[in-house]
């Protein structure tokens, strides 16, 4: 299984990408608000995008209970272990 660090570092690519953004640092902390690009919109394709990295279906429960970037990592070690 991968860990927090690992996944945080994936998750970092994959935001870069959908929002081009290609200096973009991520941290667990980082939330909407502190990236403009993250709009609903972007937020349905970085859900795609995660759920084809990861080969998993998130939770309509979890995605609503999101608050940052660690409950993300939170949800995805869910789904892979």
């Amino acid at each position: 299984m991968a860990s927090r660090t690992e996944i945080l570092a994936e998750l970092e690519e994959i935001f870069r990408d959908t929002l081009q953004l290609p200096t973009l640092q991520l941290t667990e902390n980082t939330d909407a608000a502190k990236i403009p690009e993250w709009d609903s919109l972007n937020n349905v394709y970085l859900i795609l995008a995660m759920e084809n990295h990861y080969q998993i279906k998130f939770l309509t429960q979890d995605m609503q209970n999101w608050k940052n970037v660690g409950e993300i990592i939170t949800s995805i070690e869910k789904s892979i272990s």
